[in-house]
């Protein structure tokens, strides 16, 4: 089975190696019909290029719904273990590039600037086309990311050593991980933030395919989302000027937030596996509470980041879209464990006085700040019990909001999975909202409207190591 995926993520990597180049040649007409039609002033030739533009145009946008679906294949990535049991990561697909002569500029370079013999530095010269070459399809394994940061490694150097303040006739040409929109530069920083780019990207892959129903499982893949995030941001620290959408700061501002969402929720995940996280205090509910927030909360910021205009339709929509599923899911089970938080240790019997209070401060605190400044804490076993029901009616509000989406998007509601967790997760609300209505010694409050109306749940802080991301800037 493993095989027969892998072999599967080949022919797309093939497909969409196509696809840029099919795209590549339609700009190309696209643009020359253009120019033709600013330049032309005979009305029928006017009319026959104008005919043509619009078919090249045509064929564009088409390629680029074709690939836009490609990217939308969330489950290619992911690991034969997870179908059953976790929900599918986004990753991209790695950006394609054209194959560059490195050789003859190089050893003229050698020649005329350094009066050297190239035949005395052949083997060096062929070790880093051979590099090249290899990193424009890299393993998608720890070899893979080793060559690539390898190859980053030698550009740094190549650049010193030779084109630092030199001209030079190379020309790399990559294409736009998304769209395939082509960028070509006479320039060796364009190469190596691209090739950043791609390490980002294995880095998400690798996260994807790690088998998240087992420890080890959850911990590589935690591991390799804040390298990819961490990737990007140092990339968007370092790379300015960007030619290509991808390399956007605003995309990869988002791709940052949204590789962080996917380790902080596989961080959940792996508390998830841990019989013992049902039996824990209120403590716990509350911990659980605000782990949850902070995933919805980054799920969100990932969201609006896609949602922004100038990029609305450039992000794959199931990527929006599942992103806002998340959120609202998450953001459902922070409420679910906060009702759960409120109401399964509202019994006081045996408790002094003082436990309980200090109870009552810590389900106020775990609110976000604005919200704690507006409301007084709970000073009465009924009011404990009327937040708790409250916190409950939005969960199951967050939880409808979710599936609605996923039922609305024709890639999502194809994944069973996910389908399927999101439907588990509402019924754990649903079956606490009925044993409250049963229970003849709950005075229920009336039921709220809208989601605004209950208090949002703070999230708790990204810790110190969670936001060590791996990179090293001295190793590139």
């Amino acid at each position: 089975m493993a095989d027969t995926t892998a072999t599967l993520r080949t022919k797309i990597q093939t497909r969409r190696s196509t696809l840029n180049n099919q795209i590549s040649k339609e700009m190309r007409m696209v643009e020359g019909a253009e120019n033709l039609l600013k330049a032309s002033t005979n009305r029928k030739t006017r009319e026959t290029v104008a005919l043509e533009l619009t078919f090249h145009e045509s064929n564009l946008e088409r390629l680029q719904s074709q690939l836009a679906q490609l990217n939308s294949a969330v489950t290619i990535y992911q690991n034969d273990g997870n179908k059953e049991t976790r929900v599918p990561m986004i990753c991209l697909g790695l950006k394609e590039t054209d194959a560059v002569d490195l050789a003859k500029p190089l050893e003229r370079f050698i020649a005329t600037h350094y009066y050297g013999n190239p035949d005395d530095y052949e083997n060096q010269v062929m070790d880093l086309v051979t590099l090249r070459m290899a990193a424009r399809n890299p393993q998608r394994s720890k070899d893979g990311l080793d060559l690539l940061e390898s190859y980053v490694r030698q550009l740094y150097w190549v650049e010193r050593r030779f084109f630092r303040n030199q001209k030079h006739n190379i020309i790399f040409q990559w294409y736009d991980s998304v769209q395939g929109m082509p960028t070509a530069q006479q320039s060796i920083t364009f190469e190596k933030a691209s090739v950043v780019f791609n390490i980002g990207v294995l880095h998400s892959q690798l996260a994807s395919r790690q088998d998240r129903s087992t420890a080890g499982g959850v911990d590589c893949a935690i591991e390799e989302f804040e390298a990819a995030s961490g990737t990007f941001i140092h990339l968007n620290e370092k790379f300015y000027n960007a030619p290509s959408p991808d390399m956007s700061p605003h995309v990869l501002q988002m791709l940052s937030t949204l590789m962080l969402a996917q380790a902080q929720e596989c961080m959940f995940e792996k508390r998830s596996l841990d019989a013992e996280v049902l039996e824990g205090g209120v403590e716990l509910a509350i911990e659980l509470a605000q782990d949850t927030a902070l995933v919805a909360s980054l799920y969100e910021k990932a969201f609006d980041f896609m949602d922004d205009a100038h990029f609305r339709g450039y992000i794959p929509k199931s990527w929006a879209n599942l992103s806002r599923a998340k959120d609202f899911h998450f953001r459902a089970l922070s409420h679910y464990y906060a009702a759960a938080a409120h109401l399964d240790f509202a019994d006081e019997t045996g408790l002094a006085d003082v436990d309980i209070a200090d109870m009552r401060d810590q389900l106020h605190n775990m609110l976000e700040t604005s919200v704690r400044s507006q409301m007084r804490p709970i000073l009465s076993l009924q009011e404990q019990v009327e937040r708790g029901v409250v916190h409950l009616q939005v969960s199951m509000m967050l939880h409808r909001d979710g599936q609605r989406i996923l039922r609305n998007d024709p890639e999502l509601k194809k994944l069973e999975t996910l389908v399927q967790v999101f439907a588990q997760d509402e019924q754990m609300a649903v079956a606490k909202d009925v044993e409250l209505r049963e229970d003849p010694s709950i005075e229920m409050p009336q039921p709220i409207t809208a989601v605004s109306e209950a208090p949002r749940i703070h999230g708790e802080t990204l810790s110190q190591s969670f936001l060590e991301l791996h990179i090293t800037e001295s190793s590139w």
